[in-house]
């Protein structure tokens, strides 16, 4: 049993027995647990009952000892008392009697130090007599060695005798020699850098390191290394006259980063104390700087002599990359102290300067000019040919695009993205102004005696159309993908981002409008509030285009329809027709019966024209269209039912083929015309109006053929024509009430009179 609960200040007997009977134990048996607990606690007492008799036996026989000791321990304490007082008594006495001896002593301790200084100031100032003497003539033999021995031993007397009245003399006097020594040992040094001779370029390091002037050694050495590097630069032009720029400088830049490498290393065994990547960084800052020819003249001269400059540029952009990224491997820059990467982002902002005036105000108009350099040479006068170089263009278009994006991404990390997009545009408005040329000789082409052919060009044109929207809409993504996943190390937070990441400040102008777009433009892309984030401008032209393709398709397509049903408000059809008694029939009654009349030519005409629709459209009477189904879910089709939308809108009839959609609006335009031409008319005989909702009923039931009834506001007027005059005024109030403009257009023409 635990009996650890029973010592604890908070124990609760009600608790301990609850707890206690949780055990699975008691759940079987409760009485039977609580005698046995019970037993057992009164084992548990008797047990404590006996401990504590011993302990106290224990005790008891112990008192007497520990009161012995007790005792004792009082005599010992007043003893040493006792003692104590007398030693402080002794040491009372002793102060009083040799006090003013102690000061006397402490007195004299301090005239020795004085004397001592004294005479160190006095030997210091012989040494340095001598010294000074010594040095001119080590300065005269030129022994480096000995005259830096000398010259720290009279910097160790000027530090003593810092308290003479020629103080600042002999200061002026230390630099003198110490710059004498400099002019002499400086062709020396310069020589044992260039040789890479480290054990000579370690005593300089100690001589120098004396004379207290090591940032003017590194100075020294660093001069020496950039001349060697500027010398390097300028043979490679010199003697490569046949190279082109770019071989000059990826031959430059191999050497600056084997000469770099090696240094580094050279630099570390030579000067231990000093910050390697800060040195070499200085050094090639200073390289870059002072390079003759410059870099930015060289690639603008080479720019002229390059047929495919974007090529030529991103392989400029490489070779930099390529050496800031070995130079910071090498240079161990990554780990680093902040002030090194703050050194190698400026080093990186110089690198890649050349290229910023190139990116910031040629960009644009190269990548233009290449991409639509790679459309021109695919046109064609002639119709046909025209129409299958369209068709066939758009996958090279779209390769077209997806390459320029690769190249601004190799030569930008993405930087120029909004003004690449700009060049898209361009390229897309001027790409687009085929099909609109096309589509509108075309739609010149349309006659009376209607040309299906012409008709399945511009439904091809539309194909076309649709399948170059796919193709963006594809684009779009892998573009945001790409331009997200480049632009993270220098576009996000990022607290472990390399300094030579940092791309948008070495590539832009920290406050150039070019910097505002690509922060606003990298926000839209990364947020997706947009359908098309990346190419919603051309997205946009695109919607254009098919907006007037679509418009001029519809033309083609309506044009026999509407040239019958301009005849239906004729002069002629309202003299021989509408107006006459006989309509119908050469019978003179006035009021003839409906089976008399028969559908007039005009509109079995458009019957006819619309029962062969079908087979016309026949390849279009699926749903493995995609691309003619996406350019008509732009929903820009006169009489469609709806305006441009977007992808993810819902479209109705979106179920439907091509051919059905195209069905659909040209039954909702047949109607809607034949309408407005009907309520043209000024008045309508019996006869009339009979033969007028006969024609109704005829196209009505081709229609309804096709799948396509007559609209509302067309059955409406059909119903009110069919009735008898007597009951369209009931009709009107009841079943027609939301057809009340279509009822005072009957009303006028039917000549009924409220």
């Amino acid at each position: 049993m635990d009996v650890k609960a029973f010592s604890g200040e908070d124990f609760e007997v009600e608790e301990w027995i609850n707890k206690t009977f949780k055990q699975p134990e008691a759940s079987q048996n409760k009485e039977q647990f609580a005698q046995s607990l019970v037993m057992k606690l009164q084992l548990l007492i008797a047990k404590l009952n006996a401990s504590l008799e011993d302990q106290s036996e224990h005790i008891l026989q112990s008192m007497s000892r520990i009161v012995r000791e007790v005792e004792s321990l009082q005599q010992e304490s007043a003893l040493l008392k006792s003692s104590m007082s007398a030693v402080q008594s002794d040491i009372d006495k002793v102060n009083k009697e040799t006090g003013a001896s102690m000061e006397t002593l402490v007195k004299m301790d301090l005239l020795k130090q004085r004397i001592q200084a004294t005479k160190n100031a006095l030997k210091e100032a012989d040494n340095w007599t001598t010294l000074t003497n010594e040095i001119e003539d080590a300065l005269d033999n030129g022994d480096l060695a000995l005259i830096s021995q000398k010259l720290n031993g009279i910097q160790g007397s000027l530090k003593i005798l810092s308290h003479v009245p020629d103080f600042e003399d002999r200061v002026i006097l230390v630099e003198g020699l110490k710059n004498r020594l400099e002019a002499l040992a400086s062709p020396q040094l310069v020589s044992a850098f260039n040789s890479n001779n480290s054990e000579r370029s370690k005593f300089f390091v100690k001589i120098f390191s004396d004379m207290e002037r090591s940032q003017q050694l590194l100075k020294y050495y660093r001069k020496c290394v950039r001349a060697r590097a500027l010398k390097a630069w300028t043979n490679t032009v010199e003697d490569n006259e046949q190279f082109t720029v770019l071989q000059w400088m990826q031959s430059f830049f191999t050497y600056l980063k084997k000469q770099m490498e090696d240094q580094m290393n050279w630099f570390k065994d030579v000067f231990p104390v000093a910050n390697a990547t800060e040195n070499m960084i200085e050094i090639i800052l200073d390289v870059f700087l002072n390079l003759d020819p410059g870099l930015e003249f060289c690639i603008q001269a080479g720019i002229k002599q390059q047929s495919d400059q974007l090529a030529y540029l991103v392989h400029v952009k490489e070779a930099f990359n390529d050496t800031l990224t070995h130079l910071d491997t090498v240079m161990f820059v990554a780990n680093s102290d902040t002030k090194s990467q703050a050194r190698m982002r400026e080093l990186s902002k110089v690198i890649y300067a050349p290229l910023k005036p190139v990116l910031d105000k040629q960009y644009q108009t190269m990548e233009s000019m290449k991409l639509l350099s790679e459309l021109s040479d695919s046109t064609s006068k002639d119709i046909l040919d025209e129409l299958r170089l369209i068709s066939l263009s758009v996958p090279k278009l779209i390769a077209s695009f997806n390459e320029a994006s690769d190249r601004c991404l190799k030569l930008s990390e993405g930087c120029l993205y909004p003004i690449l997009i700009d060049a898209l545009e361009e390229c897309l408005g001027k790409y687009l102004e085929r099909f609109t040329n096309l589509v509108r000789r075309l739609e010149k082409r349309k006659t009376a005696a209607h040309s299906w052919i012409i008709l399945q060009q511009s439904l091809t044109l539309n194909q076309t159309c649709g399948d170059l929207l796919l193709n963006l809409e594809q684009m779009d993504i892998n573009l945001a993908i790409n331009f997200l996943d480049r632009t993270k190390p220098f576009l996000l937070p990022n607290d472990h981002a390399k300094a030579i990441q940092q791309h948008h400040l070495f590539l832009l102008d920290i406050n150039s409008p070019t910097m505002k777009n690509l922060q606003e433009f990298h926000t839209k892309v990364k947020q997706g509030s947009t359908a098309y984030p990346i190419l919603q401008p051309l997205m946009k032209l695109v919607r254009d285009t098919c907006e007037e393709l679509q418009s001029s398709t519809f033309s083609i397509l309506f044009h026999p329809i509407k040239e019958q049903l301009m005849t239906v408000d004729s002069a002629q059809m309202l003299e021989n027709v509408w107006m006459s008694t006989s309509a119908g029939s050469d019978s003179r009654e006035p009021d003839m019966p409906d089976f008399s009349f028969s559908p007039q030519e005009y509109i079995t005409q458009i019957g006819q024209y619309l029962m062969t629709l079908p087979q016309h459209l026949e390849p279009y009477m699926t749903n493995e269209n995609p691309s003619l189904s996406r350019a008509f879910q732009e929903r820009v089709f006169p009489f469609c039912g709806g305006g441009v939308s977007s992808k993810s809108k819902e479209v109705e009839n979106e179920s439907n083929t091509p051919a059905d959609f195209l069905l659909s609006c040209i039954a909702k335009a047949t109607c809607h015309t034949y309408q407005d031409h009907i309520i043209r008319i000024p008045s309508l005989s019996i006869n009339s109006t009979k033969q007028l909702y006969t024609d109704i009923g005829y196209l009505g039931d081709i229609l309804e053929d096709l799948g396509h009834p007559l609209t509302d506001n067309l059955g409406c007027l059909s119903r009110l024509l069919r009735l008898p005059i007597k009951d369209v005024m009931s009709s009107s109030a009841s079943e027609e009430r939301d057809f009340q403009k279509i009822f005072a257009q009957v009303q006028k023409m039917r000549n009924i009179k409220l």
